[in-house]
């Protein structure tokens, strides 16, 4: 009985050396990884990175409805075998965004070998006619691309641009009439407008159905649309009389008909009136 506090003294001495020994175990196994991660680390990683099991073999692309999927892959310079870990997702990102019709974009690695890329292309609001060419157009007036042939797009024209020659007005005229449309499309003006003119007294709008010319000026669109509405309401039983609606001077309205009674050609006079508007 009375030995037994010995024993228990010496069972804590045996207890504490076998968890000094376990710690110095664990340090000396510690530093032989570390050991062995700085010699053999760089050579791992390589390894593991060059592995065929990480090769994109999966590159789904989204969102992509004008531009070919061969196209946006090429315009990334994308390169097949490439592995998951050299891919770089903003880098192909800012690749992306660089295509005239993309207006964003996104990249995601999916480990361990798929890549997925989501597209938003941006949508053309008009048809830009100049120097013997069409060319697709957003809202922000950014040339999109050639109008290519085979297609025949639902989108009003923009003409006119070759009248000026200097660039930044011609740049400022397109955004004019980009505005106008814009201001149509709220208001839905006459029932879809065909083509917007530049010319030196300002816009002229064309609405799809009556071909009537309509002559806007520079500015203070909305209000002479309103105008113009009240004209075409006055004329709704006759609209294949009107020939040209010239809104540019304030509170009125020039109006060109033409006359109901036949010639001897079989050609109607043109007339001119004003009303007020």
């Amino acid at each position: 009985m009375r030995n037994w506090p010995m024993a228990r003294s010496g069972s804590r001495s045996v207890s504490r050396s076998w968890s000094l020994a376990r710690r110095g175990l664990a340090l000396v196994a510690g530093a032989m990884v570390l050991a062995l991660a700085v010699r053999w680390g760089p050579e791992l990683a390589r390894s593991v990175r060059t592995h065929p099991y990480f090769r994109v073999d999966s590159l789904e692309l989204e969102g992509n409805r004008r531009v070919s999927r061969a196209e946006l892959v090429a315009w990334i310079q994308w390169k097949d075998g490439t592995s998951i870990w050299d891919v770089n997702p903003e880098a192909l990102r800012e690749r992306l965004v660089q295509h005239p019709w993309v207006r964003g974009g996104s990249v995601h690695r999916m480990f361990p070998r798929r890549l997925r890329i989501y597209v938003r292309e941006r949508r053309p609001v008009a048809l830009l006619q100049g120097r013997g060419s069409f060319q697709y157009i957003d809202r922000t007036g950014k040339v999109l691309g050639p109008l290519l042939p085979g297609e025949t797009p639902n989108l009003p024209v923009i003409s006119g641009i070759d009248e000026f020659a200097q660039q930044e007005l011609s740049s400022l005229n397109v955004h004019r009439a980009l505005k106008l449309l814009h201001i149509c499309e709220r208001l839905r003006c006459f029932d879809d407008v065909s083509q917007i003119h530049i010319g030196r007294r300002g816009l002229v709008a064309i609405p799809m159905r009556s071909r009537v010319a309509v002559v806007l000026g520079w500015g203070n669109f909305e209000r002479k649309l309103e105008r113009s509405a009240r004209i075409f309401a006055a004329w709704e039983t006759r609209p294949d009389r009107l020939l040209q609606v010239d809104l540019t001077l304030p509170n009125m309205a020039v109006v060109k008909i033409a006359s109901p009674a036949p010639q001897p050609k079989g050609r109607g006079k043109r007339r001119t009136g004003r009303a007020e508007a």
